[in-house]
């Protein structure tokens, strides 16, 4: 199996024939799909954010897939975090599909309404809600769970402890996997519980009741999904938190793609896989390509949406695009998808227009930045690099304007634990940034767009 994964090296597209190396996964898939006119292809068929399978647009991270492939037979539970949006999910399946894993997700954001054995209860009910009404019948006093009868409309609430809808789910999952096939209960969304204390501390007995023979038999191995890159420390604050962080094994935080991966992606879809072009002479592939991870900040899910809405978009013109057409398409994305986080950008600007807005440069500078994690020194370098004239001479501070944008009311970056670099709280508001925040090249006065005028690309 390591071998097999190891040929499947990285996937580079040919500009001069379009066609995709041989060694590239889903290499045979594109191939079949690339023998069709990509004209006639549904985009949503290609680009699929928050998708439910894995398809030829998948990108390969090899370094983060091996460590979650050595760690999957051990017998040590898995955390995955990273950035919103930046395939966590994505890397899972794949590396699942590729080992034969077999898994069962149950959503932690639902946890405040039902709890985790009501989530429990949800995953055991898809596999045999036959099973789950016997035992919900049989057994005696702990958590109510409000259920519904197998082959019936109505709602019945039984009592039920959490260790016999755990155990069942486990010995359900062993006997579904069979014997000696890997098998996994992966729980998403980690940090919608890490400041509720009840909900940790159930979720770390069941880590604990792992341990016991009874239910360390069925060799499930619990993976927990989270965008929290601190979760240690919150974990730290229950009780027995060694005990709990020992059990765990954490993957490198899956972070945005790189640049190569990033222009492969877009490169592969919308040229490749839908056959997009642009119009002579008013724009080029490279431009389109830039434009594309700009604004989608490197980040999967963004650029699938993105990609997306530039495909619908170019139907019209037989997928050819114009620079009008992608300012169209662009200014579509990040209205109707990143609108929710304008008033976190928005409250942290100075006014309209001005020369010597420390803030706004400050701002415009983290928005220019292409490394997840910065310090002052990035920071200022780009400062003295764009505004030049206003810079000459004068002592910037870098290092407490980005203190003080970090302890605003709603902070846009957020300083590192144990350390003095910091990070973008959320990937949308580097992207407002770069929408909002507006420099003329020959000039160094800094202009804010409203959210609903148009964006100029670059």
């Amino acid at each position: 199996m390591g071998q097999h994964v190891r040929t499947i090296s990285s996937c580079s597209l040919r500009s001069d024939t379009q066609q995709l190396d041989v060694g590239c996964p889903f290499a045979d898939k594109i191939g079949v799909m690339s023998r069709v006119n990509p004209k006639t292809r549904d985009p949503s068929t290609v680009f699929t954010p928050r998708g439910d399978t894995i398809n030829e647009m998948y990108i390969a991270r090899f370094g983060l897939e091996d460590r979650l492939r050595q760690y999957i037979p051990q017998s040590m539970h898995i955390v995955l975090h990273g950035e919103s949006g930046c395939g966590k999910t994505w890397l899972y399946k794949k590396v699942f599909a590729d080992t034969s894993v077999y898994y069962r997700t149950a959503n932690l954001g639902r946890a405040c309404t039902q709890g985790i054995n009501g989530l429990l209860a949800e995953v055991l009910a898809k596999i045999d809600n036959r099973q789950l009404t016997e035992i919900a019948e049989t057994k005696g006093a702990g958590v109510n769970l409000s259920l519904f009868e197998a082959g019936l409309e109505a709602q019945k609430t039984y009592s039920v402890r959490q260790g016999d809808v755990f155990e069942l789910l486990l010995q359900k999952m062993r006997a579904q996997a069979g014997s000696k096939r890997p098998a996994a209960l992966v729980f998403e969304n980690l940090e919608h519980i890490l400041n509720d204390e009840s909900a940790v501390n159930e979720l770390k007995g069941l880590l604990l009741l792992l341990d016991d023979g009874d239910y360390a038999k069925y060799k499930i191995r619990i993976v927990l999904v989270t965008t929290a890159s601190n979760f240690r420390t919150y974990l730290s604050s229950v009780g027995a938190a060694n005990t709990l962080i020992n059990r765990i094994k954490e993957v490198p935080e899956v972070g945005r793609l790189t640049q190569s991966q990033a222009e492969t992606f877009v490169k592969r879809g919308l040229f490749q896989l839908l056959g997009i072009g642009v119009s002579p002479g008013d724009c080029t592939q490279d431009w389109l390509v830039h434009q594309v991870i700009n604004f989608s900040d490197r980040i999967p899910q963004y650029m699938h949406e993105l990609c997306l809405e530039i495909a619908l978009t170019s139907e019209a013109s037989g997928r050819t695009v114009t620079r009008e057409l992608l300012t169209r398409a662009v200014a579509a994305w990040v209205k109707g998808s990143i609108v929710s986080e304008i008033t976190a950008v928005t409250s942290n600007l100075n006014s309209k227009a001005t020369k010597k807005g420390r803030k706004n440069q400050l701002l415009y500078a983290i928005a220019l930045c292409k490394d997840s994690e910065f310090d002052y020194v990035k920071i200022e370098k780009i400062v003295r690099q764009e505004f030049p004239a206003a810079c000459e001479g004068v002592k910037l501070n870098v290092s407490q304007g980005l203190s003080e944008l970090a302890d605003a009311k709603i902070a846009l970056i957020r300083k590192n634990p144990n350390g003095t670099s910091y990070r973008i709280v959320d990937p949308r508001h580097r992207i407002l940034m770069r929408w909002m925040l507006y420099k003329e090249k020959s000039s160094e006065i800094l202009s804010i767009r409203d959210f609903d005028d148009g964006v100029s690309l670059s």
